[in-house]
């Protein structure tokens, strides 16, 4: 399972997401000072409004969609694993889109302020509101099968970066460096959720996503076998579990 520190995640997207998440608190940050310093003008202002609005917007539409699944998961008794599943890829199936998204509008729209500011926040929001309400709220014993030998996730990892020198190429335009800059920089900062998302939906359907039973689940495993060593112990040497009366400072 991949984790930062003590922080556990259920698959390397949501991890990702994590990263992306910790940006955004810094751009947000940002905006914040902005506010502070009464930088803000009465475009900035409308165009805040409307960004928080269509992130509430699309929270209750994702929340919405997540109650319909379970209902749909309980109605038609699917098993466990089958939900488990269901609820993974459209988590990831989400996370996807969101990258693959803007990475296809910044060719079409035009570039402004306002239109890379409310495109960045919008999908970086709404793929980590799929992290989530999707990802995030996965039991511990639901697990991804990962492989440092897998070859179809390095197979997938190949694709992805010949498209994303491909788009980079194909955006750069000698004549206007701003928008070529912009380009690159959206197909950079949006590859990753997509490439991790993608390949994590491969494994899914490759049946590497499984519901580990506590005798597998090797973290169990490892707390388990502590506790063997601490009762043998304690039967060899019945020192330490001597039971004593701390107030008073007596031994029984």
């Amino acid at each position: 399972m991949p984790k930062i520190d003590a922080i556990q995640f259920s698959c390397y997207t949501e991890l990702y997401l994590f990263v992306y998440l910790l940006f955004l608190a810094t751009y947000v940050i940002n905006n914040v000072l902005s506010i502070i310093f009464f930088q803000y003008t009465t475009h900035d202002w409308l165009l805040l409004a409307v960004t928080i609005l269509t992130c509430l917007l699309i929270l209750g539409a994702l929340c919405l969609l997540k109650f319909s699944v379970e209902w749909i998961n309980k109605t038609w008794k699917v098993g466990e694993l089958e939900a488990r599943r269901n609820q993974v890829l459209v988590g990831l199936g989400g996370t996807a889109l969101c990258g693959i998204l803007p990475r296809v509008l910044v060719h079409f729209v035009e570039i402004e302020e306002w239109t890379v500011y409310f495109t960045v926040i919008v999908f970086t929001t709404t793929a980590i509101f799929f992290g989530i309400l999707y990802l995030h709220t996965l039991p511990r014993n639901c697990k991804f099968v990962y492989s440092i030998h897998d070859k179809v996730s390095w197979a997938l990892i190949i694709p992805h970066s010949i498209i994303l020198l491909i788009t980079m190429i194909l955006g750069i335009d000698l004549q206007d460096w701003r928008r070529s800059i912009v380009i690159i920089l959206c197909h950079v900062s949006f590859s990753v959720m997509c490439a991790s998302s993608t390949i994590e939906i491969v494994k899914v359907l490759r049946g590497e996503f499984r519901i580990l039973e506590d005798a597998d689940d090797p973290e169990l495993s490892v707390k388990m076998e502590k506790v063997r060593v601490i009762v043998h112990k304690s039967e060899t040497d019945p020192q330490l579990i001597e039971p004593r009366i701390t107030m008073f400072n007596y031994s029984i």
